[in-house]
């Protein structure tokens, strides 16, 4: 894929004709550079992730607002961009669903590995990396 292009995700499951099953909450997506070996011994648990998209509450309030994973409940794909300019080679990309219907709050995360071409060089800086577990903090709303 190259760098700046729109990465699609789609919930559906024909086998059991549904979709993702919670419409309360955000949605962000991290990346993580891997060597160019490859992302098959990178430390998950480092520093590694930078934060390059997110969407929450687009209208309304917490309890009946319309929140961005609202569509994706419903049947839409999930479309969202990768940086423009990134330094091309392997990467990890998490996205991560946090469900807010139920209490306590459920994190559903996925992970897939992407090769970036194009000939950007922009890296993230080490104070925009953050780890996993780590990168949410109950207290501060982060």
């Amino acid at each position: 894929m190259r760098a700046g292009s729109t990465v699609t995700v789609d919930y559906k499951s024909a086998e059991f004709n549904t979709s993702f099953g919670h419409p309360y909450g955000p949605m962000i997506a991290y990346m993580a550079a891997c060597p160019s070996s490859g992302c098959e011994n990178v430390d998950l648990l480092a520093p590694i992730w930078f934060k390059i998209w997110e969407a929450g509450l687009l209208s309304g309030n917490y309890v009946d607002g319309h929140w961005a994973m609202k569509e994706v409940f419903e049947g839409a794909n999930l479309e969202f961009p990768t940086p423009k300019g990134l330094k091309a080679g392997k990467y990890l990309l998490r996205h991560e669903m946090i469900n807010l219907q139920t209490g306590p709050v459920q994190f559903f995360p996925n992970c897939v590995q992407l090769d970036v071409s194009g000939d950007g060089g922009k890296v993230p800086q080490a104070e925009e990396l953050v780890s996993f577990p780590g990168a949410y903090d109950g207290n501060s709303g982060k």
